[in-house]
């Protein structure tokens, strides 16, 4: 665009130059109009000088004025002076009219410079024109006076010279030369020097021009110092800009619309397991970085113009990681998408870490609701049998000696029920502090299922005839499973004793089992007792819950029961459930294995 407007420029001036040519010649003709007017003058005069005689002539014709050759001249002469004297006539009326027309030449030539004057002093460019065979300037208009620091005087005094540093006349003046000869404006930049020694940079637009009949180059001049420095921090931006990609640990990426990958820095390539930048260019997104293309979360990128998320993208040996993304598509002004960006961040590693925080939480909110509960255990169920038995002893002390023989077995009765509640729930948090510590052995073998619970049976059959309970069961006799014994004689008690305890009188319980695979054994067992409601079934299993129900004939209970049998399967790789509806018994599922799995 400078270029052009500096080309205007020139062609203004040799416009100018061409109209003052015209204007010179105009006046010259006109001098010559003078001279012929002058001729035809004296024409008319001597036509004038012979008009009185001719008149007369053909008024009286026998006076001879003339002989009748003269007649004859002077009638030629007559004629002929007649047709001069129009001539002359028409003529001057021409020259009337030209000097018309020459006077408003001269006003519009003077409007004219005036226009080139306001033109050129008030360009933005600095102008200079300057002689080819001396170098030397001139004409300078106030643009270039202010840009180089010089008045115009000044300037008529200057050289080419003057105005670049040293050593770099030659190459200007091989521009100048080249456009000289050429007859067409040239554009260039150059290193200019002003006044007080600085230097600048400038883009130099040229064209030849005749002034005062000598060959000269005219100059548009323009400071683009603060261009070029931006233009160079640009640059420097620009390399800060790749250089910041290129060594950023986040992938960035460049792909088309239809998923091909345009461009890519070093930690996208390394991410995805790629060898190189052509490598990874090379594959289908779609296809071959998703792992499921019909899944709508790993298409978002490529769907709408603008997403943040989180999403699993497929390496090229396939394996699968996860990855935070923050795309957008770059359109063009008419709204058409010309290419998807983004940025990508592997964060596999921090979800595992956040899984691991999750699970350590979880660990530690269980650790601490346990730690409660024991607190609860040792002030609430230890207390009250200690307060029972402290009871007991008493009465016997105070009243031993009036004691009947069957009130003293009553109380030793008492105490023994007391002691066996004791032992009991010291027994289960003696289990579940070993548990919780990881320090109770796990050695699990195999053994028929019927052989482990025939004695548990047999351990509560004095307690199931004093409520008048059926214990039945359902087991195949070549049933196995591949347990610890101590565990499942430890579960198989607490779910039995929890039966008796909630089954009124006259009730039943059923224990069943039976293969559901290869590897695993289901185990039920089924009582017709008091159920449980849905809130209480949410919370059995948890620590923290409140299920210290007591049993049908006022039994205690501590709550750890359920959790150890919990904790017992979980060690198994089993699982436990319960079924259970209010007023109509309960029946607890647990599975087992029944060999090692490989």
């Amino acid at each position: 665009m400078k270029n052009t407007d500096s080309t205007s420029e020139a062609e203004i001036l040799h416009r100018k130059a061409e109209e003052l040519t015209k204007n010179k010649s105009s006046v010259a003709n006109t001098g010559k109009s003078k001279i012929i007017g002058i001729v035809y003058g004296v024409i008319v005069v001597l036509f004038m000088a012979n008009l009185g005689a001719i008149v007369e002539f053909f008024i009286n014709p026998e006076i001879v004025y003339f002989d009748k050759e003269h007649l004859i001249v002077g009638s030629i002469s007559g004629i002929v002076s007649l047709y001069l004297f129009g001539f002359v006539f028409r003529y001057v009326n021409r020259v009337q009219v030209f000097n018309i027309r020459i006077k408003k030449a001269n006003e519009a030539l003077m409007e004219s410079e005036e226009k080139h004057r306001v033109l050129l002093n008030g360009s933005s460019y600095g102008i200079l024109a300057a002689e080819i065979e001396t170098h030397r300037f001139l004409f300078s208009n106030p643009a270039i006076c202010k840009l180089f620091g010089y008045t115009d005087e000044e300037f008529q005094r200057l050289t080419i010279a003057n105005l670049v540093p040293e050593g770099s006349l030659d190459s200007v003046m091989s521009e100048f030369a080249s456009q000289t000869e050429g007859k067409k404006p040239v554009s260039f930049a150059q290193a200019c020097l002003k006044n007080d020694g600085t230097i600048f940079s400038a883009d130099i637009s040229g064209a030849p021009i005749m002034l005062n009949e000598k060959k000269c180059i005219v100059g548009f001049f323009l400071d683009v110092t603060a261009r070029r420095q931006m233009k160079e921090a640009l640059k420097e931006s620009e390399a800060v800009y790749h250089n910041l990609v290129e060594r950023i640990p986040d992938g960035v990426y460049k792909t088309t619309h239809d998923g091909k990958f345009v461009d890519a820095n070093p930690a996208m390539i390394k991410m995805l397991g790629y060898d190189s930048k052509e490598e990874l260019i090379g594959i289908d997104l779609m296809k071959q970085l998703f792992s499921e293309p019909t899944n709508n979360e790993s298409r978002q990128m490529m769907e709408i113009h603008e997403e943040k998320g989180v999403c699993h993208i497929q390496k090229k040996d396939g394996s699968e990681i996860w990855v935070e993304y923050s795309g957008w598509y770059n359109m063009n002004a008419n709204g058409e998408i010309l290419f998807h960006q983004g940025i990508t961040r592997d964060i596999t590693e921090r979800l595992r870490a956040e899984e691991e925080i999750k699970i350590i939480n979880e660990q530690l909110f269980q650790a601490n609701a346990e730690k409660d509960k024991f607190y609860s255990i040792i002030a609430h169920d230890l207390r009250n049998p200690f307060q029972s038995l402290l009871g007991i002893t008493r009465l016997m002390v105070e009243d031993l000696p009036t004691l009947t023989s069957d009130q003293t077995h009553k109380m030793a009765l008492s105490m023994r029920t007391v002691a066996t509640k004791l032992f009991n729930l010291l027994e289960n948090l003696l289990e579940w502090s070993m548990m919780q510590r990881g320090i109770i052995s796990f050695s699990p073998k195999s053994f028929v299922l019927m052989n482990g619970i025939t004695p548990i049976i047999e351990l509560f059959r004095i307690r199931t005839d004093e409520k008048m309970i059926r214990i039945g069961y359902d087991i195949p006799e070549d049933l196995r499973v591949f347990a610890d014994v101590q565990m499942f004689t430890s579960l198989m008690s607490n779910l039995v004793f929890n039966a008796v305890k909630f089954t009124p009188k006259g009730g039943s319980i059923s224990i069943e089992a039976k293969p559901i695979s290869d590897c695993w054994v289901e185990i039920s067992i089924n009582d017709t007792g008091i159920g449980m409601n849905k809130n209480i079934i949410d919370s059995l299993f948890l620590l923290d819950g409140q299920t210290t129900r007591k049993g049908t004939e006022g039994e205690p209970s501590t709550g750890l029961g359920l959790i150890i049998c919990k904790d017992y399967i979980k060690k198994h790789g089993g699982k436990i459930w319960v079924e259970s509806e209010e007023g109509k018994g309960s029946t607890f599922y647990f599975t087992l294995p029944t060999k090692i799995e490989k």
